[in-house]
Parts: structure tokens; sequence; C-alpha cells
């Protein structure tokens, strides 16, 4: 069994397109990897139609993160990283909120995004709704803060 090459960025870009259609807010890539944004309302739909797809088939949950923009009305960027093993493929999923919104859980498509949602929730306190056991894993249960938000003292509390 041989490993396929990587796909171009933009091979993708046209799949993802047809598949997602007006889902895609916007996509960009950089050295053949492929970043879409989607609204948050979407990601449910996005996550099981790029694992559903038979040319796509995102089946490798790699991670997730999230980036802290104080000041914006959406100040919380949720990440995620996505391979295809079979198709030999990356993505890049990405979506806003607002600190007091919440973001599906990905861990009823990819149940290994268990961990990395916890720890998101745990540092970056973005809340992930239908997940499994949500509770901090890294911090004290009654820490009331979130240590990797720009905002947070450099200091300490």
């Amino acid at each position: 069994m041989s490993i396929p090459p990587p796909v171009a960025a933009d091979l993708i870009h046209e799949r993802v397109k047809a598949v997602l259609g007006d889902r895609v807010i916007a996509a960009n890539s950089l050295r053949n990897y492929l970043t879409i944004e989607i609204a948050a309302t979407d990601l449910l739909v996005v996550a099981t139609a790029l694992r559903d797809d038979p040319e796509l088939r995102f089946n490798f949950f790699g991670d997730v993160t999230a980036v802290h923009w104080p000041g914006e009305s959406q100040e919380l960027e949720v990440v995620y990283h996505l391979r295809s093993i079979p198709a030999n493929r990356r993505i890049r999923v990405k979506t806003r909120i607002a600190a007091h919104e919440s973001v599906e859980s990905m861990a009823q498509v990819w149940p290994g995004a268990d961990w990395p949602e916890r720890e998101v929730y745990d540092l970056m306190g973005v809340n992930f709704v239908n997940h499994p056991d949500l509770r901090r894993i890294l911090m004290d249960e009654d820490y009331e803060y979130h240590p990797l938000r720009k905002d947070f003292p450099r200091e300490g509390l």
C-alpha cells in the first residue's frame, strides 16, 4: 500500500466549495494547506460533510486550538486541523465567536476531539456544546480565569 502524493490545495478547495457551497465564508492556502472560514452555526454540518464526503474523507482529527482577539466583537477564533489519511490531504477550519457564545463539540464527529476541546475550554474559555465531559483538566475547577487569553495579566492573579 502506497501513500498518494499530497493533493494541491486548490484542488481540495474546488471539492470543498462543491460540497459546502456558501457555508465557506473565506478560503486561502499557504504551502499546500487549505484554510476555510465558516460560521460557528455551520460547524457540525461542515465537519460531518468533510468527514463523510467520499472524495475528501477527512477522517483524522489533528487538533483544536483557539486565538483570542481582544476588542473585537467575535473575540475568540476556534481553529481545527483535520487530515485525510487515505487521500493525504490537510485542511484548517476556522470559526469566530463572541466570548459568551458556544460552538458545537466535534467529539460527536471525531471522538479524538474530547481532550483537546477540554484543554481549549480550560485555557481559553471556549464552551463546547454537547461535549461528553466538558470540565477543566489543567486548572482548578473553581478557577474563574483563562490563562491563555491575551487579557490575562502577565503577573498572574
